[in-house]
């Protein structure tokens, strides 16, 4: 009995218990029942570390499988006639702050998992200090204490869940679905730009991919951006987080773009002609239409950027995000040797972000300066800052390249208001490599396929 208490204990400082997360979940059950379908089959009462959230989850497990319906009432009610030997009142007291501390209903899977493997932190180390306990006590036979070890520590993980296991012929049957559709609709797997010499190449942004755009300042990553976005939000939900430019001024752009009117000309709105007025009216009306969610947070960190990807996702269902752009996301406050290695973590969490939900996440990047110092400026993957594992991490690797941007013997170059951009595809591990060339209209950020 002792033992157990001093297990509570040294379970609560060394935070292997999950109590914080268990009033999370069971505040979500109790204010929303039928979530409950999302936990049978994975959590079980036994999971829990608090006894009394336990008996908790139990009964309203029992009611669902019982199809009864539960509030926090007959909850009170049903927990009060248990043998737990506590009263009405001290069950209301724990139902209370259960219920104050609900979690977020996006955020319900990780809860689950969460207690899942604190469960089994809690199993890992009552079973290893049981094996220290053996050795300590029979040194005659170590290979009889290594056996007895591996059997214990494959007791604790036996039931880990085997989701990510497919057999082959459920891989078969989805890929035939695949190709049916493709019989069906025609060739539609991603998500496309209606740039078409641009789409045909890479097939689409797909579910899952991480797709960085970079290139050094003034090549243009935003209006590729954007205009990819403005493309797209006619049909599809996109997220946009622009760590750089204020939402104004993204309005500005998008409106600057569809009314074919300057920048330069909107800040001066008040001396526009009425065609000008009329198109900017009607671009205005257009955008309002558009299935577009801006996030314009400077300074976010990775977490937040995850949380509010997810919950935008659960709320709208998004089909593609992006982001403007990585080096500007901030870490955890976890200490790194370097900035190479922050950067590494935020583009595993991104990439695993995007396969988690199942949509494409396009990363605008930087390039780093030793492009400008080659005779070639046309630049290469190993140009990425912080390279390795963007590199990595992404399923395909954009780079802007403007030739007359560097090529200082065109006297006509500021007169050139559309002009060659190239996207050069470095790297595309579903599809084609190669360079798309595409017209950039510099004053109104428009990009058109020249093909």
């Amino acid at each position: 009995m002792n033992m157990q208490i001093d297990n509570n204990i040294y379970y609560k400082n060394n935070k292997i218990n999950s109590e914080e997360t268990e009033k999370a979940i069971l505040g979500l059950l109790i204010s929303n029942p039928p979530l409950i379908t999302k936990c049978s089959g994975k959590l079980k009462s036994e999971h829990f570390y608090n006894i009394d959230y336990q008996l908790v989850y139990q009964i309203l497990l029992d009611n669902f499988e019982n199809a009864n319906k539960i509030d926090s009432t007959i909850l009170i009610d049903l927990l009060s006639k248990t043998k737990s030997g506590k009263n009405t009142k001290y069950w209301k007291q724990i139902i209370f702050e259960v219920l104050f501390d609900k979690g977020i209903e996006a955020n319900l899977l990780e809860y689950i998992q969460n207690i899942l493997d604190k469960k089994q932190l809690r199993d890992l180390d009552s079973t290893l200090k049981n094996s220290i306990n053996e050795i300590v006590s029979n040194q005659n036979n170590p290979q009889k204490i290594i056996e007895k070890i591996e059997g214990s520590i494959f007791s604790v993980t036996k039931d880990r869940d085997l989701k990510d296991f497919l057999k082959i012929n459920d891989l078969a049957d989805i890929y035939l679905d695949k190709l049916n559709k493709i019989k069906e609709h025609g060739y539609q797997e991603g998500v496309r730009v209606k740039l078409n010499y641009f789409d045909n190449m890479i097939g689409g942004f797909k579910k899952g991919e991480l797709i960085i755009l970079a290139g050094r300042p003034s090549m243009g990553k935003t209006a590729v951006a954007l205009q990819f976005i403005f493309n797209i939000s006619n049909e599809k939900n996109v997220a946009l987080f622009s760590l750089e430019m204020p939402s104004e001024a993204i309005i500005q752009r998008f409106i600057s773009n569809d009314s074919m009117v300057s920048q330069d000309e909107l800040r001066s709105y008040d001396k526009l002609n009425q065609n000008k007025l009329l198109r900017i009216d009607n671009s205005l009306s257009t955008l309002k239409n558009r299935k577009i969610w801006i996030d314009d947070k400077a300074g976010i960190k990775i977490g937040e950027l995850v949380w509010k990807i997810r919950k935008l996702n659960s709320d709208v269902g998004l089909d593609v995000v992006f982001i403007d752009y990585l080096q500007l996301i901030e870490s955890e406050n976890l200490r790194y040797e370097s900035r190479q290695e922050s950067i590494s973590n935020i583009s595993r969490t991104i990439k695993s972000l995007a396969r988690e939900l199942s949509i494409p996440i396009i990363a605008l990047s930087q390039l780093s300066r030793k492009v400008e110092s080659r005779e070639e400026k046309r630049p290469m993957m190993s140009d990425l800052r912080e390279s390795g594992a963007i590199e990595q991490d992404a399923d395909v690797v954009l780079l802007l390249y403007r030739p007359k941007y560097y090529n200082n013997s065109d006297n006509n170059f500021k007169d050139n208001i559309v002009e060659e951009l190239e996207i050069i595809i470095a790297k595309n591990r579903n599809g084609k490599t190669g360079i798309v060339n595409l017209d950039i209209n510099m004053e109104i950020g428009k990009i058109t396929s020249s093909n």
